[in-house]
């Protein structure tokens, strides 16, 4: 993304709040799937629900809890101490292999 990006700081604001977006959006469908209730009245298309829920289901509670914790600190880097998005996405990337790497290892 970084290297193909004309305005390396408007486009990674706009991929970093889509990410927390799209976290944010997983842990309601999962919080209502949980509860046995139909996660489609959410606001958005069919889809992108049914997608959204088949690619997180594989992901505990915690897990995307902590991955939206993370991209809310790192947002809060970019907007008030000029950290670059794209290094900001970097650190989530390898912070999430790390976590993955460690999970394996048990």
């Amino acid at each position: 993304l970084e290297s193909h990006s004309t305005d390396k700081i408007g486009e990674g604001m706009q991929a970093v709040a889509f990410l927390i977006s799209q976290i944010r959006k997983a842990l309601l469908i999962q919080n209502l799937h949980s509860h046995g209730q139909d996660y489609h009245q959410l606001h958005g298309k069919t889809y992108g629900l049914d997608m959204l829920f088949k690619h997180s289901k594989h992901l505990s509670q915690k897990d995307l809890t902590y991955t939206f914790e993370v991209l809310s600190e790192l947002d809060k880097d970019i907007k008030h101490f000029g950290k670059p998005p794209y290094q900001a996405l970097r650190t989530l990337a390898m912070n999430q292999l790390t976590c993955q790497q460690k999970k394996s290892d048990l």
